[in-house]
């Protein structure tokens, strides 16, 4: 994932450095963690191989769209197809260990139907198409009476994709009812500066922790689902989406190393601009600070610099003491 929003970056910036990272990062995944079984290829880290690490891996190839991954891609793909049950659409979720076959299924499955719609949009093969197609008939009825907020937004923006494809209405409205229960779960309070646009139910457990990377997905999602709204003129969905994610970002941007911060580490320089788990959590992970790179550029390519002006001016209640 942060080798895609290198790749995001690149294109956002046009920085060279960027996309030198990007290629050497690459290199070096492809060299150390890519395999294949036959036909099948699969990404193997610490004895397991798993569908969401295969269908991330195809989207970094996509953003490539170098010569030499053609046979990764081709195997890569078949690998998810491979774990794609033809009878109802869903997912198995590991190629191995056979024991990990049904684990998080919240994640993986959506990160399967996403890569795929951006393999059909570069090829244009109607197969691919017509698999998320299926796969959204089982997800969207197999999560209605235990929805989890990791599950929201990569089928978000898998689905979004399918809605532009079809323009079958049915997908557009499954994103905005899905968004809509995350928005429950937001903090919208200031009773707790800190904690101000943060996604957590500390009644539901089962939902996780507070955490930087889920923060970072769930805004990066809401920017599609905001799209969805705004190509249906829904008006009032706009404007509760555009709040979800300006807080959002507030609550991750809380969570950012500032130079006061970083100034008295040994490692200074690695920590400063990096992003804590959460405000109890100091610890840095990759994933808080991709998924934060994301869900900002996610911000940026949906909302002009004046609409975010805007929305601080004319929302006084929300900057806290």
């Amino acid at each position: 994932m942060a080798t895609v929003a290198l790749a995001e970056l690149y294109q956002y910036t046009g920085s060279e450095a960027y996309k030198s990272a990007f290629d050497y990062n690459m290199r070096f995944n492809f060299a150390n963690y890519y395999e294949e079984n036959g036909s099948l290829g699969y990404i193997a880290y610490e004895n397991e191989a798993k569908l969401g690490a295969a269908a991330i891996a195809l989207m970094a190839i996509l953003e490539s769209k170098h010569s030499a991954y053609q046979t990764p891609q081709q195997r890569l793909t078949e690998m998810i197809l491979f774990l794609h049950n033809e009878t109802d659409g869903s997912f198995t979720t590991f190629y191995f260990p056979k024991e990990r076959r049904g684990d998080n299924e919240y994640f993986y499955p959506g990160e399967a139907m996403l890569a795929l719609m951006k393999l059909y949009l570069q090829t244009e093969n109607t197969a691919y198409l017509e698999t998320v197609k299926k796969s959204f008939d089982y997800y969207s009825m197999y999560f209605e009476d235990k929805m989890n907020p990791a599950f929201i937004p990569w089928h978000t923006m898998a689905d979004y994709y399918l809605y532009l494809e079809t323009g079958n209405e049915t997908y557009a409205n499954y994103i905005l009812e899905i968004n809509d229960w995350l928005l429950k779960i937001q903090n919208k309070n200031c009773s707790e500066p800190r904690h101000l646009g943060r996604f957590y139910d500390p009644e539901h457990e089962e939902y996780g922790p507070p955490h930087a990377s889920s923060d970072g997905v769930y805004v990066e999602g809401l920017s599609y689902a905001y799209r969805v709204a705004a190509l249906k003129n829904d008006t009032v969905r706009m404007d509760a989406y555009k709040e979800a994610m300006l807080l959002g970002a507030r609550s991750l941007l809380e969570m950012q190393f500032t130079p006061q911060e970083a100034a008295p580490l040994p490692d200074t320089a690695a920590v400063l601009g990096g992003f804590r788990t959460s405000t109890t959590r100091d610890e840095i992970r990759i994933d808080n600070t991709q998924h934060a790179i994301m869900a900002l550029l996610g911000i940026l390519e949906t909302l002009s610099e004046e609409e975010i002006k805007a929305f601080v001016q004319t929302h006084p209640r929300y900057l806290c003491d």
